[in-house]
């Protein structure tokens, strides 16, 4: 398990994991890609993230959250794939190719 704390506009590079995980997130609004997919959340919600699945996200709220992930073992294997595609600007989600 693992606490971090997400100002807005800011999240982790793409990424996938060995092993599959969830979100907890008890309040603020965060986007998200999986694979293709970008959808919205808002707290207080748990985001299931398959095993293998290229992800991030990118908290679009005005104020910074804690996010909680928790993985079903204490060996997690983390691929970075490049930068976070998920970019805030003047209050709008721009979507970006992950290989800009």
């Amino acid at each position: 398990m693992s606490l971090s704390e997400t100002r807005p506009g800011a999240g982790p590079p793409l990424h996938l994991h060995t092993t599959e995980a969830a979100h907890v997130l008890l309040h603020g609004s965060l986007d998200y890609i999986f694979g293709d997919r970008l959808f919205s959340v808002s707290g207080p919600t748990v985001v299931r993230i398959p095993a293998a699945i290229p992800h991030t996200f990118a908290n679009s709220g005005a104020e910074a959250l804690n996010l909680i992930a928790v993985f079903p073992s204490s060996e997690v294997n983390t691929t970075t794939l490049g930068p976070n595609p998920l970019i805030i600007t003047s209050g709008r989600l721009k979507l970006m190719s992950p290989r800009a």
